[in-house]
């Protein structure tokens, strides 16, 4: 009976102990398109740890493809259609300089001044259509 108890206890405990461990990473949380434009993308998201662990957030997007487009064509202007904005202090941004009626994908990173692993949420989402910027030929 006394190895039962002791056996219950340990488990009690190891199980208490990876609870802790396991909620000391999940500062991120709520990552949404707040309002989507032809041609800008406003991001929110929630940070519930404490502030003196955070260095920054850098907010990663990649186009995804033209949804005009049936052949998955991807934006050449920019290396592989990828870039990064970095926040100090905020949970919020906006992304500017987007392509009209294509699908991007969002990735708040939480980086952090110990020696943490940073934390990420993705997202996905598609700018409205807009006009077309078309140069008139003479």
């Amino acid at each position: 009976r006394r190895e039962e108890g002791l056996r219950e206890m340990f488990w009690c405990l190891l199980l208490s102990f990876l609870v802790r461990v396991h909620g000391i990473n999940n500062c991120l949380g709520n990552l949404e398109i707040v309002e989507i434009s032809p041609t800008d993308a406003s991001l929110s998201w929630t940070y519930s740890c404490a502030q003196q662990d955070l260095k920054k957030y850098k907010v990663h997007f990649t186009h995804q493809k033209f949804l005009a487009c049936t052949d998955d064509r991807r934006d050449a202007s920019r290396p592989s259609g990828i870039g990064t904005v970095e926040v100090a202090d905020d949970t919020r941004v906006i992304i500017h300089n987007l392509h009209a009626y294509s699908e991007y994908q969002f990735e708040v990173v939480a980086v952090f001044s110990s020696s943490g692993k940073p934390e990420f949420l993705t997202v996905s989402g598609e700018t409205a259509e807009g006009v077309p910027n078309v140069k008139a030929i003479k």
